[in-house]
């Protein structure tokens, strides 16, 4: 054991001690890394991406922490007994060379440490601040050496440059200074392990190429399924066949939106009703309180109404998060509202021109090219469905006003694809982009172009390479939902991340579609009433259901219906003022219904209350 460990510490031989304690260092520790890297990329990727305020378990992180303090240790032992050993025996061998090399290696790794002491207060202030460059500038010691905020990297490489030319320096010293050649203080074990290691670089930066072909070939082939450049100019094209942009037009709207209170009072009480419109069924008091209120905001109301009397115009297409689309929703909200009351006044051609309305506030929405933009135009198209409900339920539209609407509905189901398809080009873009400012460095809060390392880190070029490939295979899908999950062991720079917010939205398209089909049926069943004075007590060729691919479900008698209904509030901010707030319930009435069982997989009767976890996606005519 003692002649073991005499020959694994170099204990008769510094000079091959200092030279495989420097490889040890440089070389052990970054095969180590490497193939932690490779063999657990999750959770290196999950903690790198950690701010300082998260807390995370360490996990297999701290085996690899483990791994190089145990390397860094044995390192260091080697490294200090070959240069006790230098100053041990320098008086027997009479020379400058030795201590001529000593010093000039001290010099270097004096410079070494200066060049990586130069960026850490910057560094410091950055990672206290949440990766907000802009807001320092560099230290002294980076003006002495001339490098700016974004080039800190290039004070570590200088810092490696500088520590590499030092254990050179070192070795021929301890060399000299125990009277060895420098041909006998390169050990065999030391040049195995730098063969493993330049071996193991070719690899991974063959690798690295070879994915990154790859990434080139599925870029084109998503490129092609699209027709567009996938990069900002490209969703510009796509953006601009849409008609020119008037932002006149919405700074107008905005202002007029901003003119109308989100709530109104019924006596004392507020409600607050703009998020979720009003009751689906109007109390006299509600009634009384929302004609109040339009009444004391006809102006704006009108001018608002006269925006929407045709589609609006397109606007800038704005890519550092403004929503433009805000305004739509809101009016839809409010005009879901005023068509209820025009109902129940039975002005049935002040509700239709209401419903022309939400109709081009949706065919707006259809063109915007983001994915939130299309969740709002999903929930007014839902908007307008549930429109098409009441209007069925006041039993006032024509057999002409009843094609229509079933013209309207065809085109809608055929517009559903078409925005997903355009949903996820923009999402495609918007992936590459984010990974290509990472690679430029132009990412918020990035102050390293990792593009610029790659040659030095193939592993990391590799994992990026590897990810991109994903994320663009993912584009090829028939639709969000056909997507898959990242494996379990990926590397997550963007993959997961970004699927796990866009995956779900599939299935919004999915509901709306299953909705449109329900609602299509239920204009054929009022076809029906209207030819044979009743409802049917079943209905033939029923839609097939998208969730499961069987006809969906029909029935015309008592049913279980959840509506929003005016509810007292449980909690208030002021303790002089009682509120009200719109919430769903169930209650049980005569009905027509056609749902589909939603994504849960589960019949639940035709509800959809998210408190009760249930999901049909229903066409229904209330009878009571």
């Amino acid at each position: 054991m003692k002649q073991l460990l005499r020959k694994l510490f170099c204990w008769d031989a510094p000079a091959q001690g200092a030279f495989l304690a420097l490889t040890v260092f440089f070389v052990a520790s970054s095969l180590w890394f490497t193939f932690f890297l490779l063999w657990r990329p999750s959770d290196v990727f999950d903690h790198l991406q950690l701010s300082v305020m998260d807390a995370k378990p360490l996990g297999d992180v701290l085996v690899w922490a483990v791994g190089e303090l145990l390397i860094a240790l044995y390192s260091l032992t080697v490294f200090l007994r070959a240069i006790w050993l230098l100053a041990k025996n320098c008086h027997r061998h009479r020379g400058y060379l030795p201590l001529i090399c000593a010093l000039t290696a001290m010099l270097l790794w004096l410079c070494a440490w200066l060049f990586c002491l130069s960026p850490f207060p910057y560094l410091l202030r950055l990672l206290v601040s949440y990766g907000e460059p802009a807001r320092f500038s560099p230290g002294r010691l980076m003006t002495l050496f001339g490098l700016s905020p974004e080039r800190w990297w290039l004070s570590y490489l200088a810092a490696v440059l500088c520590m590499a030319l030092g254990g050179f320096f070192t070795v021929v010293a301890v060399a000299r200074g125990t009277g060895a050649s420098l041909r006998h203080a390169v050990s065999k074990t030391a040049l195995a392990l730098w063969g493993v290691f330049w071996i193991t670089y070719i690899v991974l930066l063959g690798l690295a190429l070879a994915q990154s072909h790859e990434v080139s070939q599925i870029h084109s082939m998503v490129q092609k399924r699209f027709g567009h450049p996938l990069s900002i100019e490209g969703l510009r094209e796509y953006y601009q066949k849409e008609g020119a942009p008037d932002d006149g037009f919405w700074k107008h709207l905005q202002g007029i939106m901003g003119q109308l209170p989100s709530e109104l009072f019924i006596g004392d009480s507020l409600v607050r009703w703009s998020s979720r419109g009003v009751p689906d069924r109007l109390t006299p008091d509600f009634l009384t309180a929302f004609e109040d209120y339009c009444a004391d905001n006809s102006a704006p109301l009108q001018e608002a109404e006269k925006c929407f009397d045709a589609i609006p115009p397109m606007h800038e297409l704005d890519l550092s998060g403004s929503l433009q689309f805000v305004p739509c929703r809101q009016f839809a909200t409010l005009e879901m509202g005023r068509l209820c009351v025009f109902l129940h006044r039975q002005d049935k051609d002040e509700a239709l021109r209401a419903y022309q309305r939400i109709a081009h506030c949706a065919s707006h929405l259809q063109r915007e090219p983001f994915l939130i933009g299309s969740l709002v135009w999903l929930n007014v198209e839902n908007l307008r469905l549930n429109a098409v409900e009441r209007l069925l339920e006041s039993r006032l539209l024509t057999e002409e006003e009843l094609r229509r609407i079933a013209s309207d509905l065809t085109t809608l189901e055929k517009r559903i694809s078409e925005n997903h398809c355009q949903a996820m080009f923009t999402e495609a873009v918007f992936g590459q982009e984010a990974l290509r400012d990472l690679e430029t460095g132009k990412a918020p809060g990035s102050v390293l172009a990792f593009g610029d390392l790659r040659f030095f880190f193939p592993q990391f070029w590799l994992l990026a390479a590897s990810d991109k490939a994903f994320i663009l295979l993912q584009c090829l899908a028939k639709d969000f939902t056909q997507m898959e999950d990242p494996p379990p062991q990926s590397a997550d720079i963007l993959s997961k991340s970004l699927l796990l917010v866009i995956k779900p939205s599939g299935n919004k398209f999915r509901e709306l579609t299953a909705r449109v089909l329900a609602m299509q049926a239920l204009l054929r069943a009022e076809e029906y009433r209207r030819e044979h004075g009743d409802f049917s007590e079943m209905l033939s060729d029923l839609p097939t259901d998208p969730f499961t691919g069987k006809p969906m479900q029909y029935r015309y008698g008592i049913a279980e219906i959840s509506e929003y209904v005016l509810q007292d509030s449980a909690s208030s901010p002021w303790e002089d003022i009682k509120m009200y707030e719109i919430g769903q319930e169930v209650r049980q009435a005569k009905a027509v219904q056609i749902w589909s069982i939603g994504l849960n997989g589960v019949d639940d009767g035709g509800v959809a209350n998210s408190l009760l976890d249930k999901d049909d996606a229903c066409a229904t005519v209330r009878l009571e």
